[in-house]
């Protein structure tokens, strides 16, 4: 139950910072480019400026001293901050008064001051004001009474919401309704460039728009590392599926690349690989990825080897290797064994567990697994079923297939045929022990923010673009910081890092033969997630 002097607070709170406005102007420092990719008035950065920044969420952060502050409690004359690095040991904190006209009470860090990473949380708040703003429908002003009248420049969390459904063009039903011309095919900003690459105005399951600025594409080309995701959910109600190509920024990945493909087809994707060099040859670069980091799409790997070399390196991270688990068992229609079985739930998760175990046990592992399914088979309803689904992985993933051929002498000729993903391109294991990144959080956060932003999954076409459009100001930004060497190195989840912390410690025990493959595999399963579980 709540106190009254916590009552109070949250009362005062709530008036402290009703007045407070979010900055809508940026500091680039003398970044012009900066400037005319977000279409932002230029201000000269005061460390010592008290600057109150909204985010897309509705949250407020403090700018101060070169420092970002959340929120912490608010008193009758106070508002308390605390350092945004509390989450891993920072004890910095401030005080400011109510309109955060002055601060004080400075307590230390215990890391340096990021002028660049402020300059990032302003612009990404600037960025979708302005956006916002472009979009803001036309309305008759309503009459203001004394209980709606809100003063003129308190803080408008409109202002970071995206634009409603009656702002956009009528939203199309069939392909061939569907045009982008005019402000949908150029970014956004004053200085507008072109944003749609590609439409092959098809009208059935061949369409294809891609989306890319020439910069960025430029950008891509000299990207140590290609990423390629899939996304059937997050693609616009019409179409079939969203793919983006993203670039590596060290610390992160970008999107460059968005494409819409109402198909998940060869040619579709050697049509999309045809443009992309087409254009790189146009801007005289080359699109030649040292590697290929992608989802376990048997289409897009055909066509990457047949553009760039059967032998060309790729590979996937946990993430993908989840989602295909996930994905195989909905189309099994076992999601429903699922809710009703703990061990079934144990069992799926063991098989993206195979990931640590050394490559060369990765066999007896996906054995041990079905083994331990005929043994408790009582204990399933749709065994044969189940079985389908370990027999899928196992097929994909690790064993590949037998097939055979009747000779003319009236002999078989038995072949074995490699998993379509050798077990090289998926494995974990020493990953996970020398501390290398094990799944690629930047790819999940890219569907996350997208669904958040357009507010649910098949979204409406326009409202996907215009999500894209801010996107692309964003990347802009962070390859103009990377290139000057100024850009923030974006931090992990605490949760993650001890996620990691975990698997790393038990694949060093079963190195060192503390326990048996079974255990290992338990242990590790109860430490992943896969899907909603």
């Amino acid at each position: 139950m709540v106190g009254n002097k916590e009552k109070v607070a949250s009362n005062y709170l709530d008036g402290a910072l009703e007045g407070l406005e979010p900055q809508s102007t940026v500091d680039f420092g003398d970044t012009g480019d900066l400037l005319d990719a977000a279409g932002l008035e230029y201000e000269e950065y005061d460390p010592f400026k008290a600057d109150i920044v909204g985010t897309e969420r509705g949250a407020r952060f403090l700018c101060y001293g070169g420092y970002i502050y959340t929120l912490n409690k608010a008193s009758k004359h106070s508002i308390y901050w605390v350092c945004r690095e509390s989450v891993v040991g920072c004890m910095g904190k401030v005080r400011s008064s109510l309109e955060c006209s002055t601060v004080r009470d400075v307590h230390y860090h215990n890391h340096a001051p990021s002028p660049a990473e402020i300059r990032e949380v302003k612009a990404r708040a600037a960025i979708r004001q302005k956006a916002s703003e472009a979009f803001k429908p036309k309305s008759k002003p309503k009459k203001e009474t004394t209980a709606n009248t809100r003063n003129k420049n308190q803080f408008d969390p409109s202002l970071f919401i995206d634009a409603k459904a009656e702002d956009f063009p009528v939203e199309p039903k069939f392909l061939e309704q569907l045009n982008i011309d005019g402000v949908w095919a150029v970014t956004s900003g004053q200085d507008q460039k072109r944003f749609l690459l590609y439409d092959n105005k098809s009208d059935g399951d061949g369409r294809l728009i891609v989306f890319a600025t020439d910069d960025q594409l430029g950008f891509l080309c000299k990207s140590p590392k290609v990423y390629v995701d899939v996304s059937p959910s997050l693609a616009p109600a019409i179409f079939n599926q969203l793919i983006v190509i993203q670039g590596d920024l060290g610390s992160e990945v970008v999107p460059i690349i968005y494409a819409f493909a109402a198909g998940d087809s060869v040619a579709m994707y050697e049509e999309l690989f045809t443009v992309i060099l087409s254009k790189c040859q146009d801007l005289k670069v080359r699109f030649e990825p040292p590697e290929f980091i992608m989802g376990y799409n048997v289409n897009c790997l055909a066509v990457c080897k047949q553009f760039f070399g059967s032998d060309f390196a790729y590979s996937g991270k946990f993430y993908h290797l989840s989602q295909f688990v996930w994905h195989s068992i909905q189309d099994l229609q076992l999601t429903g064994l699922c809710q009703e079985s703990e061990r079934f739930r144990l069992i799926c998760c063991e098989l993206v567990a195979l990931a640590f175990l050394p490559v060369n046990d990765v066999w007896h592992g996906m054995a041990s697994i079905k083994e331990t399914l005929a043994n408790e088979a009582d204990n399933f309803s749709d065994l044969d079923t189940v079985k389908e689904l370990l027999d899928k992985f196992d097929v994909t993933f690790v064993s590949g297939k037998i097939t055979g051929k009747q000779k003319s002498n009236g002999d078989l000729e038995v072949h074995q045929v490699p998993p379509v993903f050798p077990i090289e391109s998926w494995n974990l294991f020493a990953k996970t022990i020398t501390n290398d990144p094990i799944t690629n959080n930047v790819l999940e956060t890219c569907g996350t923010n997208f669904n958040f932003l357009v507010g649910n999954t098949k979204p409406p076409v326009f409202k996907a673009v215009s999500f894209l459009k801010q996107e692309q100001q964003l990347v802009a930004q962070k390859i103009l910081s990377f290139n000057e060497g100024v850009l923030v190195e974006k931090k992990s989840k605490p949760s993650l890092v001890t996620g990691h912390e975990k698997l790393a410690r038990l694949c060093s025990q079963y190195a060192s033969k503390e326990f048996s493959m079974k255990v290992f595999l338990v242990s590790v399963a109860r430490n992943v997630r896969i899907g909603d579980w």
